[in-house]
């Protein structure tokens, strides 16, 4: 065991610092256009959030994470404000039917975005157009805006030095449109539309609300003078993403949600299986092939049988080969007893192929044998190479082992 510890200890380390090299790496920034009240990255408007909660309209500002359809069906008071900043908001028809509902009861409603729902253009009667090359560089003059009448600012218009995605009005109809803030060629970014007893606001410059143009206080006016137009009394802010939870994080979730930490628990989970494929194999010596077991009755008839030889006992060894050839012709040829008559010895000549004369001398000789008293080493000798000539010459094959060398 320590010495597979030894072995990986290397990868271990290698490992470790693969994850702590990944985890000083500067996060990439996140530039995407979210406006999201909570979130708190370029353009997100987390600060434009805490300015209106704490600063310009104190105590009156909630956050809703309903549909406007089901926010503002059931909101019956008079003189609210309902907020709405996003790149492209999914709204439906029914949600821009409850926006202008809640204008026409007296009440406002403000939306900036950089795309308007199709429903809410063709019912207003405007469209929207994007307008590009408005990054302000080292050698570029500042993007400009002007609000009407320009009697309400001290100066005739604000400047941004930082980068803007700018969509402006391109069509609408000015007989029932307030025009309130232009680019300085007069290209319309805020609009008001008077609706039964109330307004609807649209706003197509929502970078003007992210964090990093109102980080800079020289670029916080053009905002400030665009919600002093929103007069009322509580503002609903819809919030078009979930609110992160306040409770801790798991441990997983905070490995998932860090790249280079869920990239090094991927490769670890790799390594591992791995690992596992190699360790879970035997590891056992191989097992040496076992001999079949000798047939231990033969070996000890063979044994007791060269005994008898050199004893001299050439009857007892010629009686047990007697016996053992008698039992093979009776099973090999079918022969009910062992008296071997005439019908017999014509059967098994027919069924060896010996001749029937051969099969008659070789069974009568060796009865005679076995019928005196004792028996000579060389009528023994002689006799034994007869049977096995007649087994030789058997077309049926006689037992295998079963007439053991016993001389």
């Amino acid at each position: 065991m320590k010495n597979n510890l030894k072995q990986y200890l290397p990868l271990l380390v290698l490992f470790l610092v693969f994850v702590i090299t990944q985890y000083q790496i500067p996060k990439k920034l996140d530039k995407s256009r979210t406006y999201g009240l909570f979130d708190k990255i370029p353009y997100g408007s987390n600060a434009l959030y805490q300015l209106m909660k704490q600063a310009l309209f104190k105590d009156s500002v909630e956050c809703s994470n309903k549909t406007p359809y089901q926010q503002l069906e059931a909101e019956k008071n008079i003189g609210n404000i309902y907020f709405m900043v996003g790149n492209n908001l999914p709204l439906g028809k029914a949600d821009c039917r409850a926006i202008l509902k809640f204008a026409e009861n007296g009440n406002d409603a403000f939306i900036g975005a950089n795309y308007f729902p199709t429903f809410l253009e063709d019912t207003l009667s405007f469209s929207v157009k994007p307008i590009f090359n408005i990054a302000p560089n080292s050698d570029s003059a500042p993007q400009k805006f002007q609000f009407y009448p320009p009697q309400a600012m001290g100066k005739r218009h604000c400047e941004f030095k930082s980068q803007l995605l700018l969509s402006s009005f391109s069509k609408f109809d000015s007989s029932k449109t307030v025009i309130l803030a232009t680019t300085l060629d007069s290209q319309a970014v805020l609009l008001r539309f008077p609706i039964g007893r109330g307004n609807i606001y649209l706003f197509s410059l929502p970078d003007a609300f992210s964090n990093i143009i109102l980080k800079e206080k020289s670029q916080r006016e053009f905002a400030y003078h665009i919600l002093s137009y929103l007069k009322g009394g509580k503002i609903i802010w819809k919030n078009n993403q979930k609110e992160k939870d306040s409770h801790p994080a798991s441990l997983m979730d905070f490995i998932f949600n860090n790249p280079s930490l869920y990239t090094g628990y991927m490769i670890a989970l790799i390594f591992l299986l791995i690992f596992m494929g190699f360790a879970l194999k035997r590891k056992q010596r191989i097992i040496p092939e076992i001999p079949p077991l000798r047939n231990t009755t033969l070996d000890f008839i063979e044994v007791l049988g060269k005994v008898y030889y050199r004893h001299k006992n050439h009857k007892i060894i010629l009686e047990e080969k007697a016996l053992i050839f008698f039992e093979q012709l009776r099973t090999q040829f079918g022969l009910k007893n062992k008296s071997f008559k005439p019908d017999d010895i014509s059967r098994i000549a027919a069924l060896s192929g010996i001749p029937e004369a051969e099969v008659r001398a070789t069974i009568h000789k060796l009865l005679r044998i076995l019928q005196g008293s004792s028996v000579s080493e060389f009528t023994l000798t002689s006799m034994n190479e007869e049977l096995e000539n007649f087994n030789k010459k058997n077309k049926r094959k006689p037992w295998k082992n079963s007439s053991p060398e016993l001389i």
